[in-house]
């Protein structure tokens, strides 16, 4: 017997810009017929010429603006619920750049996809807003969504689910994230797989921020071989100016190699050089470092070194860091940092866990250093002194075995400190090292203006515990003498609290990682969460992190903490 039609799936509401369109859908079993009306459930005055299929889009929209549908068969009809379109204009009260987003194929047969995520922790809801600008082509798309207090959303692919994308086309270019109140923003860009991904976290940078015309920024740990390949980019964070940077290469003595490579970008915008050794002429190097110079007066611009692992496709974002001691405006002095995390050591999944640590003297003199190791799981301790000449670089792979005394065949991870006496920039590199070749995540060098003080409120974005990814937390002491307590608490989308709070307490200058900090917490699991971290112990100076390891290949991506 056949009866009125049955609406299965509701048309939702939705928030969108000014003067863009928005689209509602029903899905109803039963129905022959349909219209569309303009106003509140049930109100017929105002019906939508022509919008007589399950789908609608609306006209550019600049109020906010209500729609509802009937469905109707020769037995009758339903009325749906009144689906509520927001308009809002884009907000300036915040706005931050992710350099990169993509759904793009890639060398190697590599799909490079994005996912984005928004924390707002005020204590009210925050509208935010999504501007994508391409720089393949013209294509600019917007969104908007409202996050409520205390909230997380993440969109997976953001291109597609956001931003208008087909799933069979192509992107890529850089998103801006405008919000009416301050909201945390994290992003990561990743190689789609049918095994898995195999990703980089990609910061958010805020637009007027980053190196200023005349200062040089540092790029370490770079390589072109057969093993990996290099591309840089540059992001152009001013305001109506167009501005060109330089990157120069720069081999183990610290001699120029090639020529350097000028990109011109234009604002709100950034551009990759890829193969960037090959775009200067420099050849291949195992071990290597990039200046980056802004030379437009006026602008302002951000840089990233993306390392690819050649045979696995796993990528390493290295972030610029401004340079230091090489002038007598920035004067060499006696400097000491924390590689929270370096290990030699067997993980969850038949996983081998390895650390890469690299340094680079820009100062006019020579380094005089020294690594001094910690472990966080024994008594073991390791120390190495050595000299870097003025201008070079240094990488230790497989920083354990290499100079700290620990076998090929031994397990350890602990806390390495460098120390200087100028100023040096510091870079490690920790990943899974497989036959097939490594994953890994691009771990900093922490010095005192990296902490969260006692007081404060961290933010670690971006976490999901589910079949596919596993999380983990640390929390580094950077302070001198003294043990440090941190607590991380957990959040889901809406806000609400995941489980009960996690305490871990470090020693002076080491770091401690809770693994599977969702179980820690008994919170279950959880495809969109965030963490916060609080330093409980009042005089101390800390640091964290997350590790979100990708379940089936064992790829990790570092989530650094963001100060709320």
């Amino acid at each position: 017997m056949v009866g009125t039609p049955t609406i299965t799936a509701q048309p939702a509401d939705v928030t969108i810009l000014t003067g863009h369109t928005a689209t509602l859908a029903v899905t109803a079993t039963g129905a022959t017929g349909t219209q569309w009306y303009r106003g509140t459930s049930g109100a017929t005055a105002h019906p939508v010429a022509g919008a007589t299929s399950a789908s609608y889009t609306t006209p550019t929209l600049a109020t906010t603006t209500s729609y509802w549908v009937r469905v109707s068969n020769g037995c009758g009809s339903v009325d749906s619920a009144t689906a509520t379109v927001t308009v809002t204009g884009v907000p300036t009260a915040h706005a931050v750049m992710v350099p990169v987003v993509a759904h793009w194929p890639g060398a190697g047969g590599t799909a490079w996809r994005s996912d984005v995520s928004v924390v707002n922790r005020n204590a009210g809801p925050a509208t935010v807003v999504l501007e994508y600008t391409s720089v393949v082509d013209s294509t600019t798309a917007a969104s908007a969504a409202a996050i409520p207090a205390g909230g997380t959303v993440m969109w997976r692919d953001v291109l597609v689910a956001a931003l208008g994308l087909a799933p069979g086309g192509t992107g890529k270019g850089t998103l801006e994230v405008a919000s009416d109140v301050p909201v945390t923003v994290a992003s990561r860009t990743y190689n789609e797989t049918p095994q898995g991904t195999f990703g980089q976290y990609m910061p958010s940078v805020e637009t007027g921020s980053g190196l200023a015309s005349g200062e040089v920024g540092v790029l370490p740990h770079l390589s072109q071989n057969g093993a990996y390949r290099t591309h840089v980019g540059l992001a152009n964070l001013s305001t109506g100016l167009s501005c060109s940077g330089r990157i120069t290469l720069h081999d183990q003595g610290g001699d120029t190699i090639g020529s350097p490579v000028t990109l011109a970008v234009e604002p709100g915008r950034s551009l990759q050089q890829d193969y960037v050794f090959t775009a200067a002429g420099a050849g291949p190097r195992d071990v290597a470092y990039a200046t980056v110079e802004v030379l437009t007066a006026g602008c302002r611009m951000w840089a990233y070194g993306s390392v690819v692992d050649a045979a696995t496709g796993d990528p390493t974002t290295i972030p610029v860091q401004p340079q230091a001691g090489a002038s007598a405006a920035s004067p060499a002095v006696a400097s000491t940092y924390v590689v929270p995390v370096v290990a030699h050591w067997p993980g969850a999944g038949d996983t081998a866990w390895r650390s890469d640590v690299s340094v680079v003297n820009r100062s006019a003199s020579k380094a005089n250093m020294t690594l001094s190791y910690a472990s966080v799981t024994d008594t073991m301790t390791g120390s190495y002194a050595t000299t870097v000449a003025a201008g070079a670089t240094v990488m230790w792979r497989d920083v354990l075995v290499a100079v700290l005394g620990l076998a090929p065949s031994g397990t350890n991870k602990g806390t390495l400190q460098v120390i200087s006496d100028v100023p040096l920039t510091v870079a490690s590199r920790t990943y899974n090292e497989t036959p097939e070749g490594t994953f890994g995540q691009y771990i900093p060098a922490l010095a005192a203006s990296s902490t969260v003080a006692a007081g404060k409120t961290g933010v670690l974005p971006h976490l999901t515990q589910s079949a596919a990814y596993r999380t983990h937390v640390g929390f580094a002491n950077l302070s001198s003498s003294g043990s440090c307590t941190g607590r991380f608490r957990l959040f889901g989308p809406t806000g609400a609290a995941l489980g009960s709070p996690v305490e871990v307490t470090a020693a002076a200058g080491r770091s401690i990682q809770r693994d599977y900090v969702f179980a820690a917490a008994g919170a279950g699991t959880a495809d969109v969460a965030y963490a916060t971290v609080e330093v409980v112990t009042g005089t101390c100076e800390a640091w964290a992190y997350a590790s979100v390891v990708d379940a089936a290949t064992g790829d990790p991506t570092t989530i650094p903490v963001q100060e709320e």
